[in-house]
């Protein structure tokens, strides 16, 4: 003996389960999003809030028995609200592989020395500590 269901029972049937699949997709993506917005790096790369710096004026200077050499890279660095002058900045120019210090000058300058071909300078980061 065969038991017939109705279509409206069918209906019902297939209309909550895409609903419960629904509530689940969205929870899911609530989740993500809450996970998200609560990453605590304030600033740059760091796992922890920065009060930060702003770099500007970026400027290298060119070998003078090879101008397709930089032999150095300054700029000035200005301190965020609450922060103070920095004591000790390093700049890498090959996406954090090698550091260089740099050295302060009058003001809030600095200057780094670096060995790379023009060509090849891609990418400069700066740290800067107090």
């Amino acid at each position: 003996m065969r038991m017939a269901v109705s279509p409206s029972l069918t209906r019902l049937v297939i209309y909550a389960t895409g609903v419960f699949l629904l509530l689940i997709v969205m929870g899911a993506i609530l989740a993500r999003a809450r996970l998200v917005s609560d990453f605590k790096a304030a600033a740059g790369e760091g796992a922890a809030g920065s009060t930060g710096y702003l770099v500007e004026g970026i400027k290298y200077g060119l070998a003078p028995s090879n101008p397709t050499q930089i032999d150095s890279v300054t700029f000035t660095l200005t301190p965020a609200s609450g922060s103070q002058a920095p004591r000790q900045v390093m700049l890498s120019n090959d996406c954090g592989a090698r550091w260089t210090k740099c050295t302060p000058l009058r003001g809030p300058g600095w200057t780094c020395p670096v060995q790379v071909p023009l060509r090849d300078l891609t990418s400069l980061r700066v740290v800067a500590a107090q």
